[in-house]
Formats: C-alpha cells, structure tokens, sequence
C-alpha cells in the first residue's frame, strides 16, 4: 500500500526521485533545516499515521544525505592531514 498525501493522491515514483534529486542538491544546513522543520511537524502529532510514515521515510533520507556528506568531509580532512597541509585543523 503506498502512502497518500494531503491532496489524497498515491505518492509515485517520480515524487519520490525529485525528493532525492531535491537532497541531493541541497547544502547540509539546508537539511538540517528540513530534518529540524519535519521534527516539528512529527512532534505536533496532528498528521495522520500516513502522513507521518512519509515524514519519517523523508528524515532518514535526509539524514544519510547528511551521514555521507559528513564522511566524504572528515575522508577529506585526513587526506590533507596525511599530506601534512591540515596540521592546523
């Protein structure tokens, strides 16, 4: 069974590609923002379960987008560490 938003209408594939897409292109205090904004919405409670589940599925995309940008930066810290050009970081 696929989850129906507010309009009442199945959300699709396509829907859910240009929400990837849309993390994707996103910076990560933009995300932050987004994770900060669906907590509030998950906290007021007055979704229905639902609603609730395409939240929750949109926060954990989020917060791998975010987990893999931060592991990309720290693989980038240790390289210049390495190379002796981060000893001040």
């Amino acid at each position: 069974m696929r989850a129906r938003g507010k309009d009442g209408k199945e959300n699709g594939m396509s829907e859910n590609n240009r929400k990837e897409e849309n993390i994707e292109t996103k910076s990560i205090e933009e995300l932050f923002g987004d994770l900060e904004n669906l907590l509030a919405r998950l906290e007021r409670g007055t979704d229905s379960l639902e609603e609730a589940f395409v939240c929750y599925e949109q926060g954990l995309r989020m917060v791998r987008a975010c987990d893999a940008r931060l592991d990309k930066v720290e693989k980038q810290i240790r390289i210049l560490q390495e190379e002796g050009l981060g000893d001040g970081i």
